[in-house]
């Protein structure tokens, strides 16, 4: 599954992204427990919280949040970053 990985330049990955790791500081939203950041595909994280076993969320808020990822990256090539995330979510919950 590694090797269909398409986007091969690394960025910042935190690795332990999910909802419980985002706390809010003084107003701001901040990010905790980065002690396994290391730079990899940058759709792991966004995989790590939009598929969260631990949160339910329905098919319609997932969509919507990997829209929006998409719409404010909007130098992504879709398709790579897409056949990324679903691998990268699928890895990642096993």
């Amino acid at each position: 599954m590694i090797n269909s990985l398409k986007n091969k330049e690394s960025f910042f990955v935190h690795r332990d992204f999910h909802v419980s790791n985002i706390m809010f500081f003084n107003g701001k939203p901040a990010i905790i427990d980065s002690q396994d950041s290391v730079y990899g595909n940058r759709a792991y994280d966004l995989a790590s919280l939009i598929d969260d076993v631990r949160v339910k969320t329905t098919a319609n808020e997932r969509k919507k949040i990997f829209n929006e990822y998409i719409k404010l990256n909007n130098n992504i090539n879709i398709f790579e970053f897409s056949n990324d995330f679903k691998i990268l979510s699928v890895i990642r919950n096993l």
